[in-house]
């Protein structure tokens, strides 16, 4: 995760949300439309991290290898704000 992550955050991403393991691309969907929901709610990108987290593991525990880098307290309502 940290290689790919930190070509991003170099280029000027913020935060980056990785797998330091495979995941299987089919079980993503579920995953990440709980993470945006929470995201889009305001909350910060580690806090719908983990709730997403704690909401999926019960499905799948290869996200447990899904982790955020960056910027852990970045939201998307202060982003919007700051363009």
């Amino acid at each position: 995760m940290l290689r790919y992550a930190s070509i991003f955050l170099n280029a000027g991403a913020r935060a980056v949300v990785a797998s330091s393991a495979t995941v299987d691309w089919r079980n993503l969907c579920h995953f990440f439309r709980i993470f945006y929901t929470h995201l889009l709610g305001g909350e910060p990108i580690s806090q719908a991290l983990l709730t997403t987290k704690s909401h999926a593991d019960r499905y799948y525990r290869e996200y447990d290898s899904i982790d955020v880098a960056g910027e852990e307290l970045l939201c998307l309502n202060k982003v919007r704000a700051s363009c």
